[in-house]
């Protein structure tokens, strides 16, 4: 995530302000090691339910993925677990 900050850092300065740059990969690491995971997925379900609201019936593609190597490091230590990511695509809204 640090990588592609810096990659549109422009777009995201523009659209964020960041008066202090890009994150670090450990400020990143830092707020994923707070995120309480049921929490998450109940604020992921309630979006996707908003989300078919909003679209009136049209089709919401959601694909998830379990990211490369986060396996094996989540392997190392019993606390963690594997770094997943969710990809939605509604045509309509983009």
């Amino acid at each position: 995530m640090a990588q592609f900050g810096k990659a549109k850092k422009e777009w995201f300065s523009k659209i964020l302000g960041l008066t202090n740059g890009i994150p670090s990969y450990d400020t990143f690491g830092n707020v994923f090691a707070v995120i309480d995971i049921e929490e998450c997925a109940q604020c992921l379900s309630r979006w996707v339910a908003d989300l078919a609201a909003l679209s009136a019936g049209e089709v919401i593609a959601i694909d998830g993925k379990c990211l490369r190597n986060s396996m094996g490091a989540a392997s190392n230590k019993p606390s963690k677990s594997a770094i997943y990511r969710v990809i939605v695509w509604a045509s309509e809204n983009q």
